[in-house]
């Protein structure tokens, strides 16, 4: 599982960058936490976030499977499918906003309203 979440955060690419930085900020001087450059380069806690998120998904998805184990027991199983579906979701739309923000397209799918 150690080896499974190093590949979902992205080790590989982590340990394949030329040059690592740690801590960036805008020109406001706000810490940035998702690397502005590309999909090719990322922060390090920025990988462990995804793969903490795509762990959680995956395990929603793990608990949807079980919900046929216990398909004499509909409560139980009833049960498993919601909160499964409820870690999907839950792991869905951060792992989308993180995209969206890493491709700079959160500006042009909801523009500002002033």
């Amino acid at each position: 599982m150690l080896g499974l979440f190093f590949v979902y955060a992205g080790g590989f690419a982590a340990l394949a960058q030329d040059e690592l930085n740690a801590y960036v900020t805008d020109v406001y001087n706000n810490p940035v936490t998702i690397y502005p450059e590309g999909l090719d380069h990322q922060f390090l806690y920025e990988g462990i976030a995804a793969g903490t998120l795509m762990f959680i998904g995956a395990f929603g998805f793990y608990l949807i499977d079980k919900t046929t184990k216990y398909a004499y027991s509909p409560k139980h199983a009833t049960l498993c499918l919601v909160v499964g579906m409820g870690l999907i979701i839950a792991a869905l739309f951060p792992i989308m906003y993180m995209l969206l923000t890493k491709l700079d397209l959160l500006k042009i799918l909801f523009p500002a309203t002033s």
